[in-house]
């Protein structure tokens, strides 16, 4: 076992990978969530059952100050909603706020693409799809 796989301790990364079968997930997407659930026990050096609100949202809002990616934060944002809310059963408002997207605009087109201008200049483009017969 590495160092990072003992980060979320014993019996409650039994439950959470329990937890994340149950709820269908993909054998990659528990993968990541498990890294994700790592990273922030790493960080914190806390362990699951102590950890506080507060404590998930400085690292949440660290991650969003250090400009991270939306790539990189919604998985992790949703490992942690998933671990505390489903596997450990606590309603915290952390997660049901509307958090930002680390870019600011919560989008992942670039902003150009999402203008008028272009929505307009798009649509007027020809299909390319062959007529059928």
């Amino acid at each position: 076992m590495t160092r990072s796989t003992k980060r979320v301790a014993g019996s409650v990364r039994e439950q959470v990978i329990a937890d994340l079968k149950m709820a269908g997930l993909s054998r990659g997407t528990q993968g990541v969530y498990l890294w994700c659930m790592d990273r922030f026990f790493q960080a914190t050096w806390v362990a699951p059952e102590r950890a506080t609100q507060e404590q998930v949202a400085a690292y949440l809002q660290r991650m969003i100050d250090r400009g991270t990616c939306a790539g990189t934060f919604k998985p992790v944002r949703a490992a942690l909603q998933f671990l505390f809310e489903n596997t450990l059963e606590r309603s915290w408002k952390v997660f049901k706020k509307d958090v930002p997207c680390p870019r600011g605009d919560g989008c992942r087109m670039p902003r150009a693409t999402r203008s008028a201008a272009a929505s307009s200049a798009l649509s007027a483009i020809p299909s390319i799809a062959p007529a059928l017969p």
